[in-house]
């Protein structure tokens, strides 16, 4: 029971699990570990919560924060527009500030440290699954039930792959197996990188997914280094992504408390100011992040 003083209300989303009778094994034991992830992963700001589950006769209902916000990933690429910032009296090429940024960082990071702490591996921390709410609020969305796509998605849309965002431990036999903090910060790197690049394709200069894999099994796949975000930003995206786990952070704390120190010091560390330069954005190329699916 919920008691509160004054009345008030919030937005869900409700995910409507019908004809459970009829699922085969494997698609109840499915059920229950995205059900037994998502009461796991607890409550969170900057997570994509589990509020209630009520079984019904002929259906299971499950509550959850509200998914129908905007994905980072959207937000990012459609902030990519050259406009005049009367506050530096110079043109910029995105509607989001620097600070703006890299409080967006901060947020994932946060989400992504409380995901480690509860033992949560995330299948895919990239910033097409993370939500924004309202303007400077993140919450990390597509895992287990805390998945926005089961909203709106459709049998044949094509959907994301997870090959880009993934550590080379999920591809390369000779490393040990995946682990909830390192792997998951190998992909936060990434998701950092998206966020300084206005979305951008994370590796695009691998133009193929053979040839991506072949570079990571190598341990030879880089991320691009961004010539406006400071070496900070940058220096901090390769370590997340250091091929050495050992040498990855195993919490979000070391990069929680970088980007701080980042955001406070007195350089923009996402110079997004031009003058008579054409300024150009890193690719973009769904093909490399979609898998298409078929008839």
């Amino acid at each position: 029971m919920i008691e509160a003083d004054q009345p008030s209300s919030v937005n869900v989303s409700v995910l409507s699990i019908k004809k459970i009778e009829q699922f085969n094994l494997e698609e109840r034991k499915s059920i229950i570990k995205s059900l037994h992830n998502s009461v796991q992963a607890g409550s969170h700001q900057n997570v994509i919560s589990l509020l209630a589950v009520q079984q019904q006769p002929d259906k299971l209902l499950v509550v959850l924060d509200d998914m129908f916000h905007p994905d980072l990933l959207a937000v990012l690429r459609e902030s990519r527009a050259v406009r005049f910032d009367a506050r530096v009296q110079k043109q910029v090429v995105s509607t989001l500030s620097s600070v703006h940024l890299i409080d967006i960082m901060l947020g994932c990071a946060e989400g992504c440290g409380h995901l480690i702490k509860q033992g949560i591996t995330h299948p895919m921390l990239a910033a097409c699954n993370v939500l924004v709410v309202g303007r400077t609020t993140v919450k990390i969305s597509g895992f287990a039930l805390a998945n926005h796509r089961l909203l709106h998605q459709k049998q044949f849309e094509a959907r994301p792959t997870k090959q880009r965002w993934q550590a080379p431990e999920y591809h390369v036999r000779e490393c040990a197996d995946p682990t909830c903090g390192q792997s998951n910060i190998w992909s936060l790197g990434v998701l950092i990188w998206e966020i300084m690049s206005l979305g951008g394709t994370p590796f695009a200069q691998y133009s193929t997914q053979e040839a991506f894999l072949s570079r990571i099994r190598e341990k030879r796949a880089k991320l691009l280094p961004l010539e406006y975000c400071s070496a900070e930003l940058n220096q901090l995206a390769d370590l997340c992504c250091t091929f050495d786990r050992d040498a990855r952070p195993d919490m979000t704390d070391v990069v929680i408390k970088r980007l701080t120190n980042i955001r406070n010091g007195q350089e923009d560390p996402i110079n997004l100011t031009v003058d008579n330069v054409e300024f150009i954005y890193p690719r973009i190329l769904p093909s490399l992040e979609q898998i298409v699916a078929r008839l």
